[in-house]
């Protein structure tokens, strides 16, 4: 995960607007649609599989996560 202070020690960078706007979008909205489903998912209890759905897209987006940090760390 990104520490929320990322605005601005991406000022005293050389990143690209178009880079910045481009890794936010891709970053925040997709988990963003993933939790707005889930938070709708628990006001019926009869999407049990699909909140077990959710969370085991949560957890994999978590892992994703990892594995893209640690293989741009090893570049």
């Amino acid at each position: 995960m990104i520490p929320k202070n990322q605005n601005i020690s991406l000022g005293f960078t050389n990143a690209k607007l178009r880079d910045y706007l481009l890794g936010t979008f891709l970053g925040i909205i997709p988990i963003t649609f993933i939790y707005v489903y889930l938070g709708h998912s628990f006001v019926d209890f009869r999407y049990t599989v699909k909140i077990l759905f959710v969370l085991l897209a949560l957890i994999c987006t978590y892992f994703i996560q990892l594995f893209l940090k640690s293989h741009n760390a090893r570049h």
